[in-house]
């Protein structure tokens, strides 16, 4: 509390919560200081570390702190006990001079008011899995194609209308507007940060049906139906409905991440995507499985359910119905 670096870490920390990132504190922590730094690494995908004056002089001098441990032989306990390649990630911010501690010189560091710095903030607290970069690269083309541009637009509104749908927040966006040139390059990093996200959870599905409904907007924004009347291209549109026959794989990405996040609340009578998944025909294991390995777990069971021949937006409604979960149903009925 009395670094003097303590408002621009509080302005970052902010920044995290604005995107939603649950955030555990170790120095809010009632245990030993050491303990509670080994016990938040144990619990979080991700540390961020923020290396201030006062934390690079520690390291320096390698002597005791108000916290009552030496910082160099802490950071290298932990780091050599905790953060390992491919499991976990370890984000340093530097807010001061000085130079970088050898211990953490093999990380990417960054640093705060330099270009890109919420774009690269963003990616670094990224989820394994999700499709390739070269489907990405790929579907970045095919944007193009589908939606071509007017004599002297730059992209940005594609840009925009995609990450939109994609839920990337305005201040990454913002700064993939100033960093890249060239629409292409632009909407595939748009979508490496929506695949930094989402994870396993960052499918071609998911992907295809973002573009569809980017798509069907940048079709509709030009007027408004049966009064003729021209709109700006930045007015919010309402998203394209849905209809009982559609195939869940075409759900527009708005209303399938409404439906899946309020699916994959637990309740305490059971009635949500546990059941669901039982009705659906699959087995217990799944349940334990998908919980563990997604924050979205109704999300990987609609994956699997989607590729059969039943798997439509009115069939998912009447099964819903039929186990009394009218309230999630009610998201889909909204919609139609």
């Amino acid at each position: 509390e009395n670094d003097p670096d303590i408002e621009q870490i509080e302005t970052i920390r902010k920044l995290l919560e604005s995107w939603g990132v649950s955030l555990c504190d170790p120095h809010d922590s009632m245990l030993d200081k050491t303990e509670a730094f080994v016990q938040s690494l144990k619990e979080c995908r991700h540390a961020v570390v923020f290396l201030t004056q006062t934390v690079l002089t520690h390291i320096k001098e390698d002597e005791k702190s108000h916290t009552s441990f030496r910082m160099y032989t802490f950071l290298c306990k932990i780091l050599n006990e905790n953060v390992l390649i491919g499991s976990r990630q370890l984000v340093p911010i530097k807010l001061a001079d000085g130079k970088i501690p050898d211990i953490l010189s093999n990380f990417q560091m960054l640093y705060p008011n330099t270009k890109g710095f919420s774009r690269k903030l963003f990616k670094s607290l990224s989820k394994p899995g999700g499709v390739s970069d070269h489907l990405i690269m790929q579907k970045a083309k095919d944007i193009r194609s589908m939606c071509p541009l007017k004599d002297g637009e730059d992209g940005s509104r594609l840009v925009k209308k995609l990450a939109t749908n994609l839920h990337i927040p305005l201040d990454v966006v913002s700064d993939i507007l100033q960093e890249y040139g060239g629409c292409k390059p632009m909407l595939a990093e748009v979508m490496k940060c929506w695949k930094a996200q989402h994870g396993e959870g960052a499918t071609e599905a998911v992907l295809n049906a973002a573009i569809l409904e980017m798509k069907a907007q940048m079709d509709g924004s030009s007027t408004v139906h049966g009064e003729g009347k021209h709109t700006s291209a930045e007015e919010p549109r309402i998203s394209p409905g849905i209809h009982p026959e559609m195939r869940l794989s075409e759900m527009p990405f708005s209303i399938r991440l409404k439906l899946t996040t309020e699916l994959s609340v637990k309740r305490d009578d059971g009635r949500d995507w546990r059941l669901l998944t039982e009705k659906l025909g699959y087995e217990h294991h799944y349940i334990e499985l998908w919980d563990q390995r997604s924050d979205l777990p109704a999300e990987k069971l609609l994956l699997a359910w989607e590729s059969k021949s039943e798997a439509t937006v009115g069939k998912l409604r009447e099964v819903l119905l039929e186990l009394d979960m009218g309230g999630i149903a009610q998201t889909l009925d909204n919609e139609l």
